[in-house]
């Protein structure tokens, strides 16, 4: 679909200053909402990067999952869920692409807080003690709510603010206990990989798993 599609679906929604934030993304934009709210919005659109799985699946799948935490979890290092939207689609307003958006043909968006700052680069460690805590915390509430994967170990996937405190971005590979097509000793091992990354992200190797 061309950006010029998703200005004027988006504009009736009250979005505004659309422009991609990821050149090599289809799905990732920035937009201001209302008057003046910078927001990240992401898009149930096929990503040209995305492997062995549907894409147009996979991707309507990752905003739901967004929209599923941001409902269950509530904290400072989260970007928050802002809103969320259903588009109808037709047929004809899909630019060279052969598949559906998703089987009803509505495109499922939604807008998110947009924190300034950057991605952690690869292999960049978090150091000081409170950004630590900060994670360590939010781990400990996603885990509490019965919620793992939260791929802290790719880098991009955490925001290093201008505020100097840490964020996480993208928990559209979140799984849920509840979920019927999680398996127990899955989630426990997603949980336990979760506890994995922050030593590694830290740069700790010996501490106790919680």
């Amino acid at each position: 679909m061309s950006l010029i599609y998703f200005e004027d679906k988006l504009g009736k929604l009250g979005y505004s200053n659309i422009s991609r934030l990821d050149p090599a993304s289809n799905e990732i934009y920035k937009a201001t909402m209302g008057d003046n709210i910078s927001v990240v919005l992401r898009l149930g659109m096929k990503n040209r990067f995305t492997h062995g799985t549907d894409p147009w699946t996979l991707a309507t799948s990752q905003v739901i999952t967004e929209k599923m935490v941001s409902d269950k979890v509530e904290h400072d290092a989260l970007a928050r869920v802002l809103a969320y939207h259903e588009i109808p689609i037709e047929s004809s307003d899909l630019f060279g692409a052969v598949h559906q958006v998703s089987e009803d043909n509505l495109l499922k968006l939604i807008a998110r807080q947009y924190i300034p700052g950057r991605s952690l680069k690869r292999g960049e460690l978090i150091t000081d003690q409170i950004n630590q805590d900060r994670l360590s915390s939010l781990v400990n509430l996603f885990h509490k709510n019965g919620i793992a994967r939260i791929d802290l170990d790719h880098a991009e996937n955490i925001i290093l603010g201008n505020d100097g405190l840490v964020y996480v971005g993208d928990v559209g590979h979140c799984i849920f206990e509840d979920s019927r097509f999680i398996r127990s000793e899955y989630f426990k091992e997603m949980k336990d990989k979760d506890q994995e990354d922050l030593k590694y992200r830290f740069g700790e190797k010996d501490i106790k798993k919680n």
